[in-house]
């Protein structure tokens, strides 16, 4: 099979700037035309376009040229070999540095046409390509043992699939690359084996080792031993590492918390390892994990069918990087988790990861006082229980731009200290929209938009909802649309609740117990049952809210229970005429429409001048002492001392 290439360095008249190469080791000369075409065997144009930026492969020209040698038997330039000598070897499946030379016309060890005669490959020295070309089990295992510093292993799919029954162990080595054709299962786990694919820095430390295309296949179904952690890559001490474009699946034991086999594991003290465009699938526990790696990257992996966390980050020092990861299915873990496992806490972010399927939860965060941000990530199912989840021994973290759809719990659940929950998109949820915990301070929680939520048979929670004991909290600006109950539940202290606009549930919003804070400047509309109650509430400032479409017949400001010395002031609601009922004797009400009235029953020593309405025929009010000063429903004024029973 030939291949025409193209040399894009060309003069202004569009002829080659080089007439011919050669490259070393092969000892053929490629001639082109004086339109800088060639045709050549399809192997040495996939080796030439994938290490050259200055050669492309193209269909056949209509006009190809002529070529510049004289001799007639040369207007062609082909070098044959032997077919599947070379399979897969092109720009996608081979990473090697460097370009081909095309000046030094020696090369050193030369491979001839001669030695491919047998149609495989020795392990032996390929100048410029690679040192080893594996196209057997015992070469496989020979080039891995021999393996030296600066050295590149090859793994073709002439002996495809590999059947290990040991390790492959890469150790005490640096600037090595091990490199695969890519096929799915090319090392497959001998039956009974039990043992993993590629292990690097088992004994001794490697730096630079570059693992790409090669798939290992854990057999788990054949499989009975006791083993265990019989990954399919394995790091354990090494600096500089990277595995990318690999493929991991049916990896053994099978669905065991802690003992199974891994996709990709990295262990400490492994150093600036990066995990990218893998293919993961069908593991036995983590699809990939890092315990206590110091600088971690994984990014751009899929990751389908996994058992535990889809990618686990139990942090080392420095920083870890979780981005751009499409998870599917992670039947009983996060598909994102990271927590501290000592050493000084790094900082991570975990962006633009989708998970989707079957899972616990999109992200969670626990154990770890780093500062972190999770951006941008997408999660959507009908069977995970929490979207993203913090727990009460993080520290600050950013919550932004995630869209979280369809979880039986919470959506998002903050815990702790710091943390800043913006513009997320929160739908369809069991229960609670956005859920602040306990003893969470110094939140902010703006411009989200929650809806849908309490879905959850007999479910309670409102969309947004802020338990007893949070304070110093801000929310502002979020949306909540359509709760089963209530729109924003908050319980809290010293916190301000300004620029909401919540809609369509039970209740808008309710202050349960909150004290000191400001609840002001909201939107509040067609709620069935009430717009803005106060229970249990004191000492708060409720200013400037706007109620629209009350939705129901229930007086729309309410204090109830023990709720006393609140301060209410330019609040707006239609007057139906049952917009009033406060009973807290020390709130005050100032420039409200329509104007606040107060129930005055049992009221003691109020202030000099307040204003009061007392109605004697409301249930409950027995006692006429004071009737004298009512009139016909009018406005009372009480002096200092005044008593009304």
């Amino acid at each position: 099979m030939t291949q025409w290439i193209e040399l894009t360095k060309t003069f202004q008249n569009g002829e080659p700037q080089t007439k011919a190469i050669k490259i070393p080791g092969m000892g053929e000369e490629i001639w082109f035309t004086d339109k800088a075409y060639a045709e050549v065997s399809t192997m040495v144009a996939d080796l030439l376009a994938s290490q050259n930026d200055f050669i492309n492969k193209v269909t056949a020209p209509s006009s190809p040229g002529t070529y510049y040698e004289d001799a007639p038997q040369n207007a062609q330039v082909t070098v044959e070999l032997p077919s599947g000598a070379f399979d897969h070897l092109s720009a996608d499946s081979f990473d090697i540095d460097g370009g081909i030379d095309l000046t030094d016309v020696t090369g050193a060890d030369p491979l001839s046409v001669a030695s491919l005669d047998s149609g495989s490959v020795d392990t032996e020295h390929v100048a410029n390509v690679a040192d080893y070309i594996v196209g057997s089990l015992s070469e496989l295992e020979a080039a891995f043992a021999n393996l030296s510093n600066g050295e590149i292993i090859y793994i073709g799919n002439e002996g495809a699939p590999y059947r290990t029954t040991s390790w492959l162990d890469v150790d005490g080595v640096s600037n090595v690359k091990i490199v695969g054709s890519g096929k799915t299962d090319l090392i497959t786990v001998a039956d009974e084996a039990g043992v993993g694919g590629i292990r690097i820095g088992n004994t001794t430390q490697c730096t630079d080792v570059h693992v790409s295309h090669v798939g290992v296949d854990g057999n788990k179904d054949n499989q009975t031993g006791t083993g265990q952690n019989l990954h399919g890559f394995s790091i354990h001490n090494g600096k500089r590492i990277t595995v990318e474009n690999c493929i991991a699946r049916n990896l053994y034991p099978y669905h065991e918390h802690g003992t199974g086999g891994s996709g990709i594991s990295v262990e400490g003290p492994a150093e600036s390892v990066k995990i990218h465009n893998n293919w993961i699938d069908n593991t036995g526990d983590r699809s990939i994990e890092s315990h206590g790696t110091k600088y971690f990257i994984a990014s751009n992996n899929l990751i389908t069918n996994g058992f535990d966390r889809g990618i686990s980050v139990d942090t080392g020092e420095g920083y870890a990087v979780v981005a751009n990861n499409l998870l599917y299915n992670n039947q009983d873990g996060s598909c994102v988790g990271l927590q501290w496992e000592g050493g000084t806490p790094c900082q991570f972010v975990v962006a633009n990861n989708t998970a989707l399927g079957d899972h616990n939860r999109l992200v969670q965060i626990r154990r770890t006082t780093a500062h972190g941000a999770v951006v941008g990530n997408v999660g959507r199912t009908t069977q995970a229980i929490t979207g993203i989840k913090t727990e009460p021994d993080t520290g600050p973290m950013t919550i932004t731009g995630n869209y979280v759809e369809g979880y039986t719990q919470n959506g998002i659940w903050l815990r702790g200290e710091d943390k800043v929950c913006v513009g997320n998109n929160v739908q369809s949820i069991g229960q609670a929209g956005i859920a602040v915990a306990l003893e969470a301070t110094n939140h902010v929680i703006a411009n989200n938009l929650v809806r849908d939520t309490g879905l959850e048979t007999g479910s309670n929670y409102p969309g947004i909802d802020v338990a007893s004991g949070a304070s110093k909290l801000l929310l502002d600006g979020n949306s909540v649309e359509n709760p089963t109950t209530l729109c924003l539940k908050f319980a809290g202290t010293d916190s301000t609740i300004v620029n909401n606009r919540v809609s369509g549930g039970q209740v808008g919003i309710r202050a349960d117990g909150t004290a000191d804070s400001i609840i002001a400047n909201n939107s509040i509309e067609n709620n069935t049952y009430r717009n803005l109650e106060l229970l249990d509430a004191t000492r708060n400032l409720i200013e400037g809210n706007r109620v629209k479409n009350k939705g129901n017949t229930n007086p729309t400001f309410i204090e109830e229970g023990t709720s006393d010395n609140n301060f209410w002031t330019a609040n707006y609601a239609p007057d139906d005429g049952n917009t009033w009922s406060l009973i807290g004797a020390g709130s005050n009400v100032q420039n409200n429409r329509p104007t606040a009235g107060v129930d005055v029953r049992n009221f003691t020593t109020v202030p000099n001048g307040t204003k009061m309405y007392h109605d004697p025929t409301v249930s409950g009010d027995t006692n006429t002492e004071g009737e004298a000063q009512y009139i016909g429903g009018s406005w009372i004024s009480l002096v200092d001392g005044s008593t009304i029973a």
